[in-house]
């Protein structure tokens, strides 16, 4: 009985273990049967295309910059009036032909003076001029001819002029004449003359057109410039009266490229011996109380 129970005993054990065996080998395999099942097939992704070869970039052309050039500066326009002077000799004689007087004078010409009337206004006026140095030659002569009637020198007398220029630049036209006199005696004068004119209008420039308040402050400024002359000792006594008066005379009144030129020929503030006397205004000091167009 005990030999039955162990036979059967062993022949459960063999089944066990032959059981055992065959799940280990199911189990073995399933792994496989698992992996290949979940596996997804997937297309194969198409070969990529070679890339094409890049055509090689032209080189760009240089890019020509501009050549540099000079800035060209606005040419000035020249505003003076065209002007030229002729001094002519002369001699006047006696009715024997003795030589009286040796004269020179100074006549003016405007180019294109008829294209504007203000150009020929302009040329009138200095026609004008010309004809006043005339009148003051012809009283030379006339002393000439009194002294011959009488005694007359050893040498003739003279009375010749010049002309300088002292601004011309559109607006203004200023100039002065110069009256070299002699009618015997130790020595002759010198006087000179000014004559300013409006370049717009050809018009004399005056006094009056200058105006009250001008004559006013010229007045102070020569009078302070008469002062700090060098000379001033030997000024006439009633130089400030006379200075005074001359202020209202254009005569006296130059416009120069720097300033107001205020003359007085010898013998008038100072002697003979002193000579002329030149006093300078800059524009500075007197261009609030002048017309705007005569300005410098």
């Amino acid at each position: 009985m005990k030999k039955l129970i162990c036979l059967l005993l062993s022949l459960l054990m063999l089944a066990a273990l032959a059981s055992c065996g065959s799940t280990e080998s199911a189990a073995s395999s399933e792994p496989a049967a698992s992996v290949a099942s979940t596996a997804v097939e997937t297309e194969p992704e198409p070969a990529a295309e070679p890339e094409s070869e890049a055509e090689p970039e032209e080189p760009e052309a240089p890019v020509e910059e501009p050549e540099a050039t000079e800035a060209v500066e606005p040419e000035e326009v020249d505003l003076a009036i065209d002007l030229v002077w002729m001094e002519t000799d002369e001699v006047y004689t006696a009715d024997d032909g003795t030589e009286l007087v040796q004269e020179g004078l100074v006549s003016f010409e405007v180019a294109n003076a008829d294209a504007s009337p203000a150009l020929q206004n302009l040329q009138d006026n200095l026609n004008a001029v010309t004809e006043a140095c005339r009148g003051y030659m012809a009283d030379v002569e006339a002393f000439a001819d009194e002294d011959y009637a009488a005694d007359f020198g050893a040498f003739p007398y003279e009375d010749s002029y010049s002309c300088v220029l002292y601004r011309n630049d559109g607006a203004v036209l200023s100039l002065m004449v110069f009256e070299t006199f002699y009618a015997g005696g130790a020595h002759g004068s010198y006087i000179g003359r000014c004559y300013s004119f409006d370049a717009a209008t050809g018009d004399l420039i005056t006094a009056d057109t200058l105006g009250e308040e001008f004559s006013a402050r010229l007045k102070e400024l020569v009078l302070q410039g008469c002062e700090e002359h060098p000379e001033r000792e030997g000024f006439v006594e009633n130089y400030a009266e006379l200075v005074s008066e001359m202020v209202r005379d254009e005569q006296h009144i130059c416009f120069t490229d720097d300033g107001i030129c205020f003359w007085s020929s010898e013998d008038e503030i100072a002697p003979h011996a002193v000579g002329a006397i030149e006093i300078d205004i800059p524009y500075d000091a007197i261009n609030d109380v002048l017309p705007e167009a005569y300005r410098g």
